[in-house]
C-alpha cells in the first residue's frame, strides 16, 4: 500500500510538473526578448522551439508583423519596420485559456502594473505598463483568432 501511494504521488508530481510546463512556456521576459529581435533571430528562435512559418501581414502603413504558428495552439509574432529591420514589438497568440492567465501572472510578478481596460472594436483591451514596455491582453474569439492575445510594444 505504501509503494502505491509513492507511485501515484510521484505520477501527480511528474503530471503536474508536464502540465505547468506545457501551459507555461512562454511568459513575459520571453516576449520582452522577442520583442527586441531581428527577423532572423526570432525565426531561429520560433523554428528552434517547433513554431512554423505562417505569413507576413503587410496591411500596416507603419509595419509588418512577421507571424510563426505551432499547430492550432498558438502564433508567435514580431513587428518588424517595413525595411525589415525590428520595430520593436512582439505578439503571442494562444488557444489556452491557462497560458493566458500565467503570463498575467508572470506580467504582475515582473512589476507591470495595471493601466487601464478598454474597449476597442467590440473587444476589452486591458493595458499593463511596465519600465521599458506596455503590455495588452486581450480575448478575441473571433474566427480569425486562437482566442488570447498578448502584445508587447516599447515605451
Amino acid at each position: 500500500m505504501k509503494y502505491l501511494i509513492l507511485i501515484l504521488t510521484v505520477i501527480l508530481i511528474v503530471g503536474g510538473n508536464v502540465a505547468k510546463s506545457q501551459t507555461q512556456s512562454i511568459g513575459i521576459k520571453t516576449l520582452e526578448k522577442l520583442a527586441e529581435m531581428e527577423s532572423d533571430e526570432f525565426e531561429s528562435w520560433a523554428l528552434a522551439r517547433g513554431y512554423t512559418y505562417y505569413f507576413i501581414d503587410k496591411s500596416f502603413d507603419i509595419f509588418d508583423i512577421l507571424y510563426f504558428k505551432k499547430g492550432q495552439k498558438s502564433t508567435l509574432a514580431i513587428l518588424l519596420n517595413k525595411d525589415g529591420s525590428k520595430y520593436g514589438g512582439a505578439n503571442f497568440q494562444t488557444s489556452t485559456p491557462a497560458e493566458y492567465l500565467a503570463i498575467k501572472k508572470s506580467c504582475k510578478i515582473n512589476g507591470y502594473l495595471f493601466q487601464k481596460s478598454e474597449n476597442i472594436n467590440g473587444v476589452i483591451n486591458h493595458t499593463y505598463t511596465g519600465k521599458k514596455y506596455d503590455v495588452y491582453f486581450n480575448v478575441n474569439n473571433a474566427k480569425e483568432y486562437l482566442g488570447y492575445s498578448i502584445a508587447v510594444g516599447r515605451k
